[in-house]
């Protein structure tokens, strides 16, 4: 049985890498993570898991939206089903990316995405993603949905950690300040703007 798993997991992932047939890819690596888990074999269904999520990434990238966005979602909660999921590096670039996708659409699930980032990150020693870049994301997302207050809330900690950066970077300072203004604007304080 643990062979004929190992023989599923590379056929499907064959069928992606080969000729981009997601049903092929999704049904041998669903067989090959069922035999893996009447095996016993936790740590090499958890691979198979973290190779079908990647698979559906590397898919999902590859894909018009919104259709991509299905297998972004899909590829998290994969992700989410192995123990160690919030150390996964792919894990954070999944939810990082759809934050960013459904921007245009769902400004909410974008909050809520990059709300998960940040958790995530507070988790693990490391991560590919900078935690400022998130909550700069973070940040024009609520000044987007208006919510002035939770948009000045993050900026000022994009901000303030911008500055106290040495060397400083000015160009990302100028735009962590120009975010300022704007949103004091909104919120009708034209001295704290200037």
């Amino acid at each position: 049985t643990s062979t004929y798993a190992v023989y599923r997991h590379d056929i499907g992932m064959l069928f992606l890498l080969g000729n981009k047939d997601i049903v092929s890819f999704e049904r041998n690596m669903q067989e090959a993570i069922q035999l893996k888990q009447m095996c016993s074999d936790e740590s090499d269904c958890n691979y198979s898991k973290m190779c079908y999520a990647d698979g559906l990434n590397y898919y999902a990238s590859s894909q018009p939206f919104p259709k991509n966005l299905q297998y972004y979602e899909k590829a998290i909660l994969i992700y989410e089903s192995i123990p160690y999921y919030e150390s996964l590096e792919r894990y954070h670039l999944s939810l990082n990316d759809l934050s960013v996708l459904y921007k245009d659409v769902n400004i909410s699930k974008s909050i809520d995405l990059s709300h998960k980032l940040l958790k995530a990150q507070k988790s693990v020693s490391f991560s590919s993603i900078d935690s400022l870049k998130v909550n700069s994301n973070i940040s024009a997302f609520y000044l987007e949905n208006g919510d002035y207050e939770e948009a000045l809330y993050y900026n000022n900690i994009v901000l303030n950690a911008r500055e106290s950066q040495i060397p400083p970077d000015y160009d990302k300072i100028r735009i962590s300040n120009s975010r300022a203004a704007s949103i004091y604007c909104r919120l009708n304080n034209y001295e704290k703007a200037i």
